[in-house]
């Protein structure tokens, strides 16, 4: 099968994955959240961009694919610890259904398929802390920026810590605050580990503060 035949079932798999999000993601929303308030959504363009987003939950990621949902039409994929997610086989297989991809946390390996995800045309998610404990961005989210043409979408997350906490099984209803800053892009002059910090520093720092 070429790319050109593939890509039309990439598509129905986006779309498919949409849907699920608007239902499913958006029925856990209901349940977890006593108020959620999205802002920003007008920052996120109309074609598939790099988003990067602090990491203190697993609700992060639902919160964050339902978001995206509701105004960006391209499939979106979530890069996630492959020495989690996909330490066994059904959890694998969960996660790959929610459009979750392996990243390992050393090498280049994520790095590259989160860039193979790009081209084909999806929206991809990354948690650049590496872990739900929080700490410094890590520079393998300014080698993924460093091809040509990507866009950042920078994300702060405010409250998925409340409402499910690590470590914790079963959720709390809560309040909870996405902020969509306005896309950035590595600068010619910029090194990863230098791109990384300043995504650090807009998430943590400047969306924090207006959330």
């Amino acid at each position: 099968m070429t790319a050109g035949q593939r890509q039309p079932l990439f598509r129905l798999g986006g779309a498919l994955r949409r849907l699920f999000a608007i239902c499913v993601w958006g029925l856990l929303v209901v349940v977890w959240c006593r108020r959620l308030r999205i802002r920003g959504l007008e920052n996120v363009p109309d074609w598939p961009v790099l988003v990067v987003a602090n990491h203190s939950s697993h609700a992060d990621t639902v919160l964050l694919q339902f978001a995206l949902a509701i105004g960006h039409r391209h499939p979106v994929l979530v890069a996630g610890a492959a020495d989690y997610w996909f330490a066994t086989g059904l959890r694998a297989l969960v996660a790959a259904a929610v459009g979750v991809f392996a990243f390992p946390r050393q090498g280049e390996r994520g790095v590259h398929r989160a860039r193979k995800a790009l081209r084909r045309r999806a929206t991809v998610i990354v948690f650049p802390q590496g872990s739900r404990a929080g700490g410094h961005f890590r520079a393998g989210v300014g080698r993924i920026a460093a091809e040509g043409g990507i866009e950042v979408v920078p994300v702060h997350i405010e409250g998925a810590d409340r409402i499910l906490p690590r470590g914790s099984g079963w959720p709390r209803r809560g309040d909870v605050v996405v902020t969509i800053g306005r896309p950035t892009s590595i600068g010619r002059g910029d090194t990863p580990t230098e791109f990384a910090n300043r995504l650090e520093h807009i998430v943590l720092n400047e969306l924090a503060r207006a959330s």
